[in-house]
């Protein structure tokens, strides 16, 4: 994401997934690593109106996976 004004980096970015199961590998596999001599924290994004729920519930996730016309489903952020 970058600064609209600046167009500096804000040092965050949103990424989209094919699958569930593609972003629970990419957070487990990138999460602490470094990238410009910086640490990468990734978190799933959270839905603001809810209480730390991530996007999808579990029956949503499930349903989601089954779907073989489902596209960006997993939602991750990189903070840098």
């Amino acid at each position: 994401m970058r600064d609209v004004e600046s167009g500096s980096s804000k040092g965050f970015a949103f990424i989209n997934f094919a699958s569930f199961e593609a972003s629970d590998v990419a957070l487990e596999a990138m999460n602490g690593q470094f990238l410009c001599n910086r640490p990468i924290t990734c978190s799933y994004a959270f839905k603001k109106d809810t209480k730390g729920e991530r996007h999808g519930t579990a029956a949503e996730r499930l349903l989601a996976s089954q779907n073989p016309m489902s596209r960006d489903l997993g939602f991750l952020i990189i903070w840098v």
